[in-house]
């Protein structure tokens, strides 16, 4: 019961707290982004900031605000399943055009915005994902138990099979 709790919890924090509007966005932001979305990290970066990039990789479209989502550490938006696996409100995910930077949510949030021109050289991994999957049909949010069983899923390969989220990466 208290696990159910802190899942519909963050779910719900997820709709209440989470904004872009002080992300930093270079030129046209055209990505655009599902509703939830599941994913594995390559490395342990799930604590550092995140940046997206053009498609090429070679140029950054967005950055956050040090307070938004992605910049503040004490403001996330995803939660963390088994083996690996996180869950997100894909609204706030940057998709396959993600990068992380080696500065963590924390040190970010008080020391802020970095120069546009110097963040480059901060990208740990511009090719962060070694699992991604789209949750095209809205299913947890249409099944608002879906999330109760996401490990259960994932341990069962029912992300794509029972769930029909769509496999990306």
């Amino acid at each position: 019961m208290k696990q159910s709790t802190i899942i519909i919890l963050f779910l719900l924090s997820l709709f209440v707290s989470c904004n872009k509007d002080k992300n930093t966005i270079i030129g046209k932001d055209d990505n655009p982004r599902p509703h939830f979305i599941a994913y594995k990290l390559k490395g342990d970066y799930i604590k550092n900031v995140c940046i997206e990039l053009s498609p090429d990789k070679t140029k950054i479209t967005v950055i956050p605000g040090p307070t938004d989502p992605g910049g503040d550490s004490s403001h996330t938006c995803y939660y963390e399943l088994i083996d690996g696996y996180y869950m997100e409100w894909g609204q706030y995910s940057y998709g396959l055009n993600s990068a992380y930077l080696d500065i963590s949510r924390h040190d970010y949030a008080i020391k802020g915005m970095l120069p546009i021109d110097s963040i480059m050289k901060h990208i740990l991994d511009k090719d962060p994902y070694s699992e991604y999957y789209i949750d095209i049909n809205d299913t947890v949010i249409k099944d608002t138990t879906v999330h109760w069983h996401l490990n259960n899923y994932i341990e069962n390969d029912g992300l794509v099979n029972r769930l029909h989220f769509k496999r990306i990466k």
